[in-house]
């Protein structure tokens, strides 16, 4: 699931949580060049990162235990790796 907590001026404010049975899970964009962030478990087993990302549209999708999973509810992008990314659209 993913929730636009706060818009500032130049990003918002965007919670990622992960509901899956994996003992790591990194969240990767498009926004930071699919650099790797790493979300943290809950005591309820669910996973969890809240980081700025700047207004526009952007391609994601997480890393759990080496597989790539996106979000069911969110519009989906063929890749060139022949997978889906999840799609965010953050607007102003």
């Amino acid at each position: 699931m993913v929730k636009i907590s706060r818009k500032l001026k130049n990003k918002a404010i965007v919670s990622f949580y992960v509901d899956e049975e994996c003992d790591l899970v990194f969240l990767k964009g498009s926004w930071n060049n699919w650099e790797k962030v790493p979300l943290k478990k809950r005591k309820d087993g669910t996973y969890y990162t809240k980081i700025g990302i700047p207004y526009g549209e952007w391609e994601f999708g997480y890393e759990c235990n080496g597989k790539w999973i996106i979000e069911k509810d969110l519009e989906k992008k063929l890749s060139p790796f022949n997978s889906y990314n999840s799609v965010l659209k953050i607007r102003r």
